[in-house]
């Protein structure tokens, strides 16, 4: 039997690279080479707070305050 809700925890994980590399959840722009480099951002940020003993729960914070400073700067760019 299978658990739907197991990928659940990774989500934003999936999500945060893709924001931040410049594609729009809305569609129509986006790429390859900015969604790796947002792959890479995130790794080496979450490395670097893993490296000096950041609790789990701060990791998220700052994931979720890239969130929103990414979505932010595209609906600034956008108007």
């Amino acid at each position: 039997m299978g658990d739907p809700l197991i990928g659940a925890p990774y989500m934003l994980d999936s999500l945060v690279p893709v924001l931040v590399g410049g594609t729009l959840l809305s569609g129509g722009r986006g790429g390859l080479v900015g969604t790796f480099a947002g792959v890479l951002i995130l790794t080496v940020l979450g490395n670097s707070l893993n490296l000096l003993e950041v609790s789990g729960y701060w990791q998220w914070v700052v994931q979720g305050a890239i969130i929103i400073i990414a979505v932010a700067f595209f609906v600034k760019q956008r108007t």
